[in-house]
């Protein structure tokens, strides 16, 4: 049976246009849809062509070098390169490693050696009459004398690892400002419980940095790993000294926002990079407030 040609007049309407025109759509699309699919599976085929006839390629190569050619003068000068690359990627490696970690050295070195004593530097401030006269706690007492040598700022104090630092508050957590505010001390993370509050209040600290950071705290941090059992540190804030006792210390990744949580005591945290020169992993020491004392004041002689 002949079909009947479909002819457009005047009085034709756009639905009867639509009709009419259906049929030939749906095989005009059909007939996109599978040149789409035959060029993609085409365009798939001679790529995976391409890639395995360059394999081969390659293999013919190495067995005409290896195999036709094969000679131990050949093997020995292969082996020389790889040596020579070898002694080249150990030494960028310990330049980088040097570059950005000599403080972190120096700091390690000295303790090692003992040429920096553990408590030294926070039992100097004991006064010399003071240090005469034995006490049941000549640490608090030394603690107490470098408060009144300090400016108005924050401190923490680690007298086992000698580290005496400002707290610096940074109002956000943007990476970009706590590693700029890290070159003035050590950072309180925004967010995190304060001082004498209920909480975890917490602190990170750098242990190495770049070689041209001259910033005197880029190791501040880089003995906290030597901190166990019985090891205190000490927060001076306003008119309080408090006093942290050492609980325990966890590796973790950088991601792991869990050291953050707070909990139902008093507990500080101090963070650095572990280990010690890399960014690969975070070492965290907690410690526990045990109780605070009045930090002293300088009299002065009232006016007259």
């Amino acid at each position: 049976m002949q079909e009947t040609p479909f002819f457009i007049s005047q009085s034709t309407t756009l639905k009867e246009l639509n009709r009419a025109l259906k049929g030939p759509r749906l095989l005009y699309r059909l007939e996109g849809y599978l040149k789409l699919v035959l060029g993609q599976l085409a365009f798939g085929v001679k790529g995976l062509g391409s890639s395995f006839l360059l394999a081969a390629r390659w293999c013919k190569t190495q067995l005409a070098y290896w195999g036709e050619g094969f000679t131990r003068e050949r093997l020995r000068a292969q082996l020389k390169l790889l040596e020579q690359f070898l002694r080249l990627f150990v030494v960028i490696f310990l330049v980088s490693y040097i570059g950005l970690s000599w403080r972190f050295l120096i700091v390690q070195a000295q303790y090692r050696l003992g040429l920096v004593k553990p408590f030294a530097r926070v039992l100097a401030y004991r006064d010399a009459t003071a240090s005469a006269i034995p006490t049941v706690d000549p640490i608090l007492e030394s603690v107490k004398a470098l408060a009144l040598t300090l400016d108005e700022r924050d401190y923490i104090v680690i007298p086992k690892i000698n580290v005496i630092t400002p707290v610096v508050y940074e109002e956000t957590r943007a990476e970009w400002k706590i590693q700029k505010a890290l070159n003035q001390g050590v950072v309180h993370y925004a967010g995190t419980a304060l001082p004498g509050e209920e909480g975890n209040v917490f602190l990170v600290g750098h242990s190495s940095s770049w070689v041209g950071n001259t910033s005197p705290y880029v190791a501040i941090f880089s003995l906290i790993a030597e901190l166990k059992e019985n090891d205190e540190a000490f927060f001076i804030r306003d008119d309080k000294i408090y006093r942290y006792h050492y609980r325990d210390a966890v590796i973790v990744e950088p991601s792991d926002l869990s050291v953050l949580t707070p909990s139902g005591t008093r507990v500080i945290s101090l963070m650095t990079c572990w280990p010690l020169g890399t960014t690969l992993k975070r070492l965290v020491v907690r410690m526990d407030e045990v109780r605070y004392y009045p930090r002293p004041v300088t009299e002065t002689a009232p006016a007259i």
